[in-house]
């Protein structure tokens, strides 16, 4: 996962303001190759050559972009919805299979003010970029993605068993802590391995 996670914030740097061999799946099931960058809100700019204007794409054609690149990794990112939002969104797909893992990434600056003495002008305040990933499950009969609450008071087995009752491989699993909230991407794989017909 963490190799994900890496891979996703380097291209993200760069994603905005670069162009990126990739592929463009359609709904439909067609697709085409080319390049393209992800906009700010969520949409896509895709050329067939770098040398083309760039059209702009979003949910109401395309399903997935699959970017191929950075130390021959390739990262798909998909359009679904959360429950609480109206539009769709693009998202990593973590784990894909009939039960999908996907991962959401947002950043954000902190300041931290420092104080060198009483002296007047001796506080510095420091920025630092953060970013933060949260983790959504979606089965085939799902309409939007259920999101992967973790932390202490989160009820994160409670809801892990309920959400893959139909498979005791997966729920002995989290019954006996072989599989904890960290192991989400384990668990999606196994369940896609021993759970699906």
């Amino acid at each position: 996962m963490l190799k994900h996670v890496i891979f996703f914030l380097c291209f993200i740097g760069i994603g905005f303001s670069q162009n990126q061999k990739c592929e463009l799946i359609f709904k439909d099931g067609t697709s085409i190759q080319g390049y393209g960058s992800l906009t700010k809100k969520d949409s896509i700019k895709f050329r067939i050559d770098r040398e083309s204007k760039p059209d702009v794409w979003g949910n109401e054609n395309v399903q997935r972009i699959t970017f191929f690149g950075f130390e021959n990794m390739e990262v798909t990112l998909e359009y679904v919805k959360a429950k609480w939002q109206r539009k769709y969104e693009l998202m990593e797909v973590v784990v894909d299979g009939n039960i999908k893992l996907y991962a959401r990434f947002s950043a954000y600056w902190t300041t931290t003010t420092l104080n060198y003495g009483s002296r007047k002008g001796a506080n510095y305040t420091p920025s630092q970029k953060n970013t933060d990933f949260t983790l959504f499950l979606k089965k085939p009969t799902d309409e939007k993605v259920i999101l992967v609450s973790t932390g202490l008071f989160s009820g994160w087995k409670k809801k892990m068993l309920a959400y893959f009752k139909e498979c005791p491989e997966i729920t002995e699993g989290i019954e006996s802590g072989e599989y904890k909230s960290s192991d989400m991407k384990k668990l999606v794989e196994d369940y896609n391995i021993y759970c699906t017909e």
